[in-house]
């Protein structure tokens, strides 16, 4: 370790990393974590490694993957498309600036807090908030927020279709189409896929995901069906595509997902983008069929029958393992 400045002895001096296992409990809900510490050798005094970020912050987003709250990143992605600052936003949705701004850098909000935010992301909400505003705004940024409401997909139609309750059926994950369509888009790439294929990418990546993590990326419940794992209502799902970033093309030989536009990017974490690049990776030169093949050989798929749901605890059983995706070959 390069020297630095002890903060307990003052004494300039070389640090030890520990690795220290710790469980918090945040509302009721336990979060086990991995706390990175810096030992100093002189004094033996122990600090959290800056370079790892807050402890209680890293907790705080668990337990909104967990929950599925919006992320701070998401809040202020979407107050950016807004074009206001902080004040502005806040008066939009009736907070203090205070509130906001503590969201927006990693305080935990409340549930009421999370719904207020979710629902003016979508048309109506937003232009329910717009309708009833008491603050004062030029013209023209009425109008311009006005017309951006408009244009606002309403993002509750998949999620009427996937029921996810957060359990471990669903990977300990609150489905939110914002994050679905993220991740769909990832895995399609800009040349589209086959939509047998993309049943068994959304699988491994679920599944690969709670294995390292013990949280899915989607919250999708899997089925055993013949063809291999299918996320439940996978039919519906695909039907009601947001028609502003995808298209579902028909061929004879089935029918292939494209994408049109990509998607906002900021509500998956860079790691949760790495291990969907990497699955994109290695099943690039597999076809539907292979990977059908493939998906068949789980333990999860071999131990359920015909329409059960697979738990996500066969995730600890998975034949392909996170750390030897890109040298497994076909």
């Amino acid at each position: 370790m390069p020297f630095k400045i002890c903060p307990h002895c003052d004494s300039e001096t070389s640090f030890s990393k520990r690795v220290i296992k710790e469980l918090y409990t945040v509302r009721n809900d336990s979060i086990e974590m991995q706390t990175h510490y810096l030992k100093c050798e002189k004094c033996c005094e122990e600090i959290f490694n800056p370079e790892d970020g807050d402890p209680l912050e890293n907790v705080f987003r668990v337990y909104r993957e967990r929950h599925g709250y919006l992320q701070p990143e998401a809040l202020k992605a979407f107050r950016a498309k807004l074009v206001l600052n902080q004040k502005e936003m806040a008066a939009l949705l009736r907070w203090e600036e205070a509130t906001l701004h503590r969201f927006e850098n990693g305080a935990l909000q409340e549930v009421s807090h999370d719904n207020a935010f979710r629902k003016a992301m979508t048309q109506e909400g937003l232009a329910l908030l717009l309708e009833n505003a008491k603050w004062n705004l030029p013209s023209h940024t009425k109008k311009r927020l006005r017309e951006l409401s408009l244009s606002i997909n309403n993002t509750a139609d998949l999620e009427k279709i996937v029921e996810s309750k957060g359990d471990e059926l669903s990977g300990f994950r609150k489905f939110q189409q914002s994050r679905f369509v993220a991740i769909l888009a990832l895995l399609c790439k800009e040349t589209g896929e086959w939509k047998t294929k993309v049943n068994k990418l959304l699988f491994y990546a679920d599944f690969l995901s709670f294995r390292e993590t013990n949280l899915s990326l989607t919250g999708l419940r899997y089925v055993h069906q013949p063809f291999g794992p299918v996320p439940k209502e996978f039919q519906k799902i695909f039907a009601s595509l947001p028609k502003e970033f995808f298209e579902l093309d028909v061929f004879e030989t089935g029918e292939r997902i494209r994408v049109t536009a990509m998607p906002d990017l900021s509500v998956l974490s860079i790691a949760e983008i790495s291990l969907i690049k990497k699955i994109v990776d290695t099943f690039d030169k597999v076809n539907a069929t292979k990977i059908s093949d493939i998906s068949h050989e789980e333990d999860g798929y071999k131990e359920t029958q015909n329409n059960e749901f697979i738990p996500y605890s066969y995730a600890k059983k998975m034949k392909i393992v996170l750390d030897n995706l890109l040298q497994r070959t076909f």
